[in-house]
């Protein structure tokens, strides 16, 4: 599945068409997996109130999706506030809002709203960008389990019904995260929901 993004800096109607219509020359296609909103504001300027302009590049996602162009739209780091936002103007609910999730950090209240409204959450840096790899509870189950840190993590993510997504360079540990033929309990879930 190919997604890319909307940079966090453009917002608006016909900015976010102008951007998708380069993004698809660049990559060379036609029809798009799946494209967000990189953020409710510019990256420069965290916490910005760009609203209007998040509904703005929304209506425009909303008819490129319809045109066909694009199988799925969504949206990316974006709170319950920003959500309900492009969902009232809209009447429309992004398929996917792609957050920061992983033990010891899991935003239940824009994982709740994304659940209730049917919103797929994409779980980013489901290893916490590498830091959570040396967590001495973690590795203590990891070894009881005879896994890995990460496939306990990325398995964490799973059954909490969240995609997880994570990132690396080598082909080996790209197979064994996808490796993950066990199943934490009940018991176990709670102790990595209480993880801090």
């Amino acid at each position: 599945m190919l997604t890319t993004k909307l940079p966090s800096h453009i917002k608006g109607y016909q900015e976010t068409l102008d951007s998708f219509e380069q993004s698809m020359k660049d990559l060379q296609l036609e029809v798009l997996d799946l494209y967000l909103i990189h953020a409710p504001w510019p990256w420069s300027n965290i916490g910005q109130d760009c609203t209007q302009g998040n509904i703005e590049s929304f209506k425009a996602m909303i008819d490129l999706y319809k045109q066909g162009r694009i199988r799925s739209i969504g949206v990316s780091n974006f709170s319950v506030k920003d959500l309900k936002a492009i969902m009232d103007a809209t009447g429309f609910a992004p398929h996917v809002n792609q957050i920061r999730f992983y033990v010891g950090d899991t935003q239940d209240e824009i994982v709740s709203f994304c659940k209730a409204n049917n919103i797929l959450v994409e779980a980013y840096s489901p290893l916490a960008t590498g830091r959570i790899l040396n967590h001495p509870e973690l590795l203590q189950m990891a070894e009881q389990k005879g896994v890995t840190i990460a496939q306990l993590c990325i398995k964490y993510c799973l059954q909490k019904n969240t995609l997880p997504l994570p990132k690396t360079t080598k082909k080996e540990r790209m197979i064994e995260n996808a490796s993950l033929d066990f199943t934490l309990s009940e018991e176990e879930m709670k102790k990595l929901d209480h993880i801090k």
